[in-house]
């Protein structure tokens, strides 16, 4: 009786890309997905985002600098405010003319939404110091 033995050749492990890291040849295909330095396009690239960078940097990228990621006007009663339709660059030129935005009148310091400060300014403003009715 013949018993014949196969010895299988051991690869040797191989190099991730990115990471430089050892793996073995069983488990790179996986490594190479999920490698945290593996090059990746931000996940706004579609609308104009250029960014490339690590993988493990995505997430951060898109939440602090990602210029082309959307986000609601921060105005309560904006139409903009109850669906992510601004982009980063565009928040603060939004906010700037946002009807519904803030902002305190020069002569009496009373606070209202922005589009209603020419009506406030034109009758109902009154300074402080100024007497009423007179």
């Amino acid at each position: 009786m013949f018993v014949i033995l196969f010895l299988w050749k051991q690869e040797p492990p191989s190099r991730c890309p990115h990471c430089r890291r050892e793996v073995d040849v069983a488990g790179e295909s996986v490594h190479r997905l999920a490698c945290d330095l593996r090059p990746v396009r931000c996940d706004n690239f579609l609308v104009g985002c250029p960014g490339v960078f690590p993988a493990g940097r995505a997430a951060s990228h898109r939440r602090t600098e990602c210029r082309f990621e959307l986000f609601p006007c921060g105005n309560r009663g904006c139409p903009y405010a109850r669906r992510s339709c601004l982009f980063r660059s565009a928040l603060a030129v939004h906010d700037g003319a946002c009807g519904f935005a803030q902002v305190r009148c020069a002569r009496c310091a009373a606070r209202m939404p922005r589009r209603d400060l020419s009506r406030h300014l034109e009758g109902e403003c009154h300074p402080a110091g100024a007497h009423r009715g007179s």
